[in-house]
């Protein structure tokens, strides 16, 4: 629901300065799957990509988020050519609307803690 929510928000954000270009917003996790890195793809002002990936918690600014092993590797490759986090919190599943926390790829890497939560568990 998180994700839907920032692919109408940035069809909006897209129509505001440029209502031709508001088709190049795809949603790519349900086009193409999440393996990408990234969940929706959408355009910065002067054209260029803007790149996805939507965190979303019914908690404050402050709940964590995880992300993967290829998510943060995505952002690692990507920091300088749009990549973004939009943390979407407060959400509210029955309005399907929630506040937007956008969070650029550097900031992310330069800004906050990564602390592995989980393991890969194999047979020995």
């Amino acid at each position: 629901m998180g994700e839907e929510f920032v692919y109408e928000f940035e069809k909006e954000r897209v129509l505001n300065f440029d209502s031709t270009s508001v088709s190049r917003v795809l949603h790519l996790s349900i086009l193409q799957g999440d393996g990408l890195g990234y969940d929706v793809s959408s355009i910065n002002e002067d054209g260029s990509t803007r790149r996805i990936e939507v965190k979303t918690t019914v908690g404050g600014l402050e709940t964590p988020f995880y992300m993967s092993k290829n998510e943060k590797l995505f952002f690692e490759t990507y920091k300088d050519d749009g990549a973004y986090v939009y943390r979407v919190y407060d959400f509210d599943v029955n309005t399907r609307r929630g506040k937007v926390e956008i969070i650029s790829a550097e900031e992310l890497l330069e800004n906050y803690n990564f602390d592995p939560v989980t393991f890969a568990v194999t047979k020995k």
